[in-house]
């Protein structure tokens, strides 16, 4: 499956493993290569989608570490030795914003059809979601006032805020 606008994620080195968002077939949405070797080691997701424009991440949640993958039909987390799925959450329409993830053990992202959805790390499970007016294309991105942590995303000239607690 082609991207709609073309491959703008960068591969991730992890551990051994580079992994990278191909969209390849069959189930190779994402893919691990030995970075010593380059022989794939695991590939994983059904390619049902563009495989999204936000690179992947690798956060700890929960004491566990997570490979997490934004793509155009759902935001993924998997086991980042393995390729095994540890949790899914589906966005519909689709998505083409960022991801971000807190030492807090969330995860944001957004939709096409205006919503932001903060979501459980551990988990996937939505935590909550609120209609910004309009298609979210941005990434969300993070900062700290005075020890209070805001979460911030754009939907075309406004720039919508949330305090975490």
């Amino acid at each position: 499956t082609v991207p709609v606008f073309g491959v703008s994620s960068s591969p991730l080195v992890e551990g051994d493993h580079l992994i990278a968002l191909l969209g390849g077939e069959p189930d190779a949405m994402v893919v691990a290569f030995d970075r010593a070797t380059g022989a794939e080691v695991w590939r994983a997701i059904e390619t049902t989608s563009e495989p999204g424009y936000s690179s992947p991440i690798v956060i700890t949640a929960g004491g566990v570490r997570e490979l997490i993958v934004w793509h155009a039909a759902a935001v993924t987390s998997l086991d980042p030795a393995t390729g095994d799925l540890r949790w899914e959450f589906p966005i519909k329409p689709r998505t083409r914003a960022g991801v971000l993830a807190t030492a807090g053990d969330l995860v944001f992202s957004g939709s096409v059809d205006g919503y932001f959805y903060a979501l459980d790390a551990v988990t996937g499970a939505e935590l909550w979601h609120i209609g910004l007016g309009g298609p979210v294309h941005a990434s969300p991105m993070t900062y700290a006032v005075d020890a209070q942590q805001y979460v911030t995303m754009t939907v075309g000239n406004v720039l919508y805020t949330f305090a975490l607690d």
